[in-house]
């Protein structure tokens, strides 16, 4: 999957009180996600969304109100049937997609030890709030909850340039390569990767 241009965003749960946050009722923070979206993302744009859109089919109709190409990482509240998604998303995808060559993205956080030999880095939805994830600390993880980014997708680059930032990897981001010294695992990875 190209980049260039890609947003990505995660959990907008359409639909669900359960995630309302400050908000008075599901419809309001439904109405407030939609309004970002697309003030955010064009009609064209590519948006891959890392699970859970929502429950019930009602609710998730809110799907063909937002800008955007949309693709869908399914998420453990994305129960009904595939064919019913379809509609909205351009591709379902499976468990995990590589982003670059450093970064998995799942709907779930992968285990640490998935890092090891899998990717440096995961992109990541289902946690909604860092505080609530315990070893989320971890600056590996990138959570892209909606309710972490201003309840609207956000552009793939700065995400991926954040990550490598915060770990020390500073990167151009027109070249992709890494400019200052990576730790040893980094170079054994890009040297056999």
């Amino acid at each position: 999957m190209k980049t260039d241009g890609l947003y990505i965003t995660s959990d907008p749960h359409f639909g669900e009180r359960v995630h309302i946050g400050g908000f008075s009722s599901a419809e309001e923070r439904d109405e407030h996600i939609i309004k970002r979206w697309n003030e955010t993302v064009e009609p064209g744009a590519r948006v891959l969304v890392l699970g859970d859109v929502g429950s019930g089919q009602a609710n998730i109709k809110q799907l063909g109100r937002l800008h955007g190409q949309k693709w869908l990482m399914l998420g453990n509240h994305d129960t009904s049937h595939v064919a019913f998604y379809q509609k909205f998303f351009v591709k379902i995808l499976p468990c995990w997609i590589r982003l670059d060559q450093d970064f998995l993205c799942t709907h779930v956080p992968m285990h640490p030890n998935e890092l090891e030999y899998r990717s440096p880095f995961n992109v990541h939805g289902h946690t909604h709030r860092i505080e609530n994830a315990p070893g989320m600390e971890d600056k590996r993880y990138k959570c892209v909850c909606i309710e972490q980014t201003g309840y609207a997708p956000v552009l793939w680059d700065e995400v991926a340039a954040e990550v490598r930032f915060v770990n020390g990897w500073h990167c151009e981001p027109e070249m992709d390569v890494i400019v200052s010294t990576p730790d040893p695992a980094r170079a054994v990875y890009e040297e056999h990767g």
